[in-house]
């Protein structure tokens, strides 16, 4: 295969700009979206108290993670500024829980190569595999001269071809982390309230971690405001 110059740029700022709206449209942004669903029948006011449950399928009587101990504090905090406090969970009027995932996205983008200006000679009699057969045109004389779209030039009894140009397809891999966090109503046991947002990562076990960020922005969003 011949060696040329990588022209490509543009669709490799093209994959970066993808990369950067996947960041900005599922994570790693301020700005990220909160997907929120609630109980319009639920009256938030009246919770007072809350207890954690932690990670759901998290052995109860485990000790809490790191990731799992912050997004706790971020809770905790979110839900003391509208006065509800952490209580036990015999108790308390809503149990807060919170889960994550992972999915994989690739990003595919075509990426063309243009050739060094460089020509390579085939002998008079043979003909370069690469290129379609020629065109037999005839002159006044008779004679036979191969014809195509562009001419190929002539050295000293060989034709000479430029190379072609070709493609491949660049294939960009990222993780997208989800976390939800849900409140449960303890004497109805039901969720009465869940949001959800996500944030981008290189690696699937940075993408399985939830960060404080992602708890801000869900928490943010609490509690709803009713049409």
């Amino acid at each position: 295969m011949p060696r040329g110059r990588d022209t490509g740029l543009l669709p490799r700022l093209l994959a970066g700009a993808a990369l950067l709206w996947f960041a900005a449209a599922g994570g790693g942004c301020a700005g990220a979206p909160v997907a929120v669903d609630y109980d319009p029948d639920t009256e938030f006011l009246f919770y007072r108290t809350f207890a954690w449950l932690g990670h759901v399928g998290e052995p109860s009587g485990e000790p809490e993670s790191l990731p799992g101990a912050r997004v706790h504090k971020v809770v905790a905090e979110a839900l003391a500024a509208h006065g509800i406090t952490e209580a036990d969970p015999a108790t308390a009027d809503l149990w807060v829980r919170y889960r994550t995932g992972v999915r994989t996205e690739v990003v595919h983008t075509p990426v063309y190569i243009d050739p060094l200006p460089v020509p390579y000679a085939i002998p008079d009699g043979h003909r370069d595999p690469r290129e379609p057969p020629p065109i037999k045109r005839f002159n006044r004389d008779g004679a036979g001269q191969p014809h195509r779209s562009v001419p190929p030039a002539r050295s000293d009894g060989a034709i000479v071809y430029p190379y072609r140009s070709y493609i491949y397809v660049d294939r960009t891999r990222f993780y997208v982390g989800t976390l939800t966090i849900e409140l449960i109503d303890r004497e109805q046991r039901r969720v009465v309230w869940e949001g959800t947002t996500s944030d981008t990562a290189t690696s699937r076990d940075t993408a399985r971690r939830p960060t404080p960020q992602a708890a801000t922005r869900i928490m943010a969003a609490f509690p709803p405001l009713h049409p």
